[in-house]
């Protein structure tokens, strides 16, 4: 059973942005202390050193336009998510409204509910 809560994928969203960008700050300067901290120090290993450094800020870089791009993401199948809903309980509505009409005596309470449920949800 999968169940959906709204407002869920945006609170997601907002911890990611929330989160991600102190991280980058934090991160993005370790490249530059590890060459700092090294100066003076020679050796065969201070070149795959630097070029690892260079790698791994290269794909952080990667990792957070991915993490804003999932960030949008998440907004954007909520709003999805309520639009499709937003039209079902219309489209139920309308359904309901055309049973009443008919005279089917179960119809009026459902149409009730319904409208009521859109009333709440605009």
């Amino acid at each position: 059973d999968v169940g959906f809560t709204p407002g869920k994928l945006v609170e997601a969203a907002q911890g990611i942005e929330d989160n991600a960008e102190p991280f980058s700050q934090a991160v993005s300067t370790i490249g530059e202390d590890v060459t700092s901290a090294s100066e003076g120090i020679n050796g065969p290993f201070m070149e795959p050193l630097g070029n690892a450094l260079t790698k791994w800020g290269d794909s952080l870089s990667v990792l957070f336009d991915d993490l804003g791009r999932l960030a949008e993401a998440l907004v954007g199948v909520e709003r999805s998510f309520g639009t499709c809903e937003e039209e079902i309980i219309q489209s139920l509505v309308q359904a309901g409204s055309g049973s009443e009409s008919g005279g089917d005596s179960s119809g009026g309470s459902l149409y009730d509910e319904l409208t009521q449920l859109s009333q709440s949800e605009s």
